[in-house]
């Protein structure tokens, strides 16, 4: 037997007994403030994700002596491909202890988690994970868009760091023309269409109906029904941050929206984390939603993700873009029964802030 070998055979799955070396690990690896080492999240993440499977928690790691050297965890979740729906998981958190790397500790505790799924993902990709994930034979998606909507583009401008196209905009731009096209665009799609956000303290059953009716509007999506949702905004140890609206018209909930405000370089800006609608909803849900971001006067509203309809209905609602820099790459099993260039055209997808664990 290999070296390689052996080592894949030395990657298990995280048991109870080794939460308190894990634990360890992790503050020691990724900082004791940081989200990984919470023990809130991880059992959150891993435990209690609804679609994890009955051989335990999607989290792997390789220990020596009692002494975890590395981890790798994924996030499982159905996707929809076409009119099928496969097995897939969203890789996150690999860490190997120094005096391990290069040693095959990443790459095997990488290839076990992707031999436990159809489909592995994976967003912000470090530029070491890049190079292995394409020897391993990963697709390369690109960088999401990033789309920016200056509500008050002086105040962006004092932020440390703005960057040279938002101190452009303001040449060209003054604030209350900036901030009431915004405010003008989203009140006409409200009155045209006829809905209103409601604001939700919890997702309930209403969004499987939504689910089940516009599925079949997106060629790639990870599942957003009713478990999923209320999992991942309604569960999550800061799900005080999130602001969960859906859209209706009198009797029938048409989308939702989860947005969240935070501060950026010191300024208070909006985040559009999640949306999901019938494609003919997404211009006046989005819109809403800036609306409701707008009265709240923030600097500014963020928008990342892989969604054509929601790119042309954001640009029309004066959204401008910013530089990219999140990477998006996944890797199918061979006998998946997809085509792989269609599956490798980022307009098939419907990424958002939501996927993965990028906006924890």
């Amino acid at each position: 037997m290999s070296y390689a070998e052996r080592l894949a055979r030395s990657v298990r799955r995280c048991r109870d007994e080794d939460r308190e070396a894990l634990g360890s690990f992790q503050r020691e690896m990724f900082g004791s403030e940081a989200r990984q080492a919470r023990d809130d999240y991880t059992r959150w993440l891993f435990d209690q994700n609804p679609h994890r499977g009955s051989d335990g928690p999607p989290l792997w790691i390789v220990e020596r002596g009692g002494v975890v050297v590395g981890q790798q965890g994924g996030l499982p979740v159905p996707l929809a491909v076409g009119d099928r729906t496969f097995d897939a998981q969203w890789a996150v958190d690999l860490m190997v202890r120094p005096e391990w790397r290069m040693r095959g500790v990443g790459p095997a505790l990488s290839q076990v988690q992707q031999e436990s799924c159809d489909v592995s993902l994976a967003l912000s990709v470090s530029e070491a994970a890049y190079k292995a994930f394409l020897t391993a034979g990963w697709t390369d998606m690109g960088l999401l868009p990033f789309l920016v909507r200056p509500l008050a583009p002086d105040r962006l401008v004092e932020a440390h760091g703005a960057p040279w196209w938002l101190r452009e905009l303001v040449k060209v731009a003054p604030n209350r023309a900036i901030a009431g096209s915004a405010w003008a665009a989203s009140l006409v799609l409200e009155r045209v269409s006829g809905t209103h956000l409601e604001p939700i303290h919890a997702f309930d059953s209403r969004a499987d109906a939504l689910w089940a009716e516009a599925r079949h509007d997106y060629p790639i999506a990870a599942q957003r029904d009713h478990a999923t949702l209320h999992w991942r905004f309604d569960q999550c140890p800061h799900r005080a941050r999130y602001r969960r609206y859906y859209l209706v018209k009198p009797g029938h909930v048409l989308g939702y929206v989860v947005t969240r405000v935070e501060t950026w370089h010191g300024i208070q800006v909006g985040r559009i984390v999640d949306h999901f609608s019938p494609m003919k909803w997404t211009a006046p849900l989005l819109g809403e939603a800036v609306e409701r971001l707008h009265a709240e006067g923030l600097a500014a509203v963020f928008y990342e993700g892989l969604d054509e309809r929601a790119g042309l209905a954001l640009h029309a609602l004066g959204f401008v873009n910013g530089p990219r820099i999140t990477r998006f790459m996944f890797k199918a099993r061979a006998a998946l029964p997809v085509q792989h260039t269609w599956m490798a055209d980022p307009a098939n997808w419907f990424v958002t802030d939501a996927d993965a664990d990028r906006e924890l």
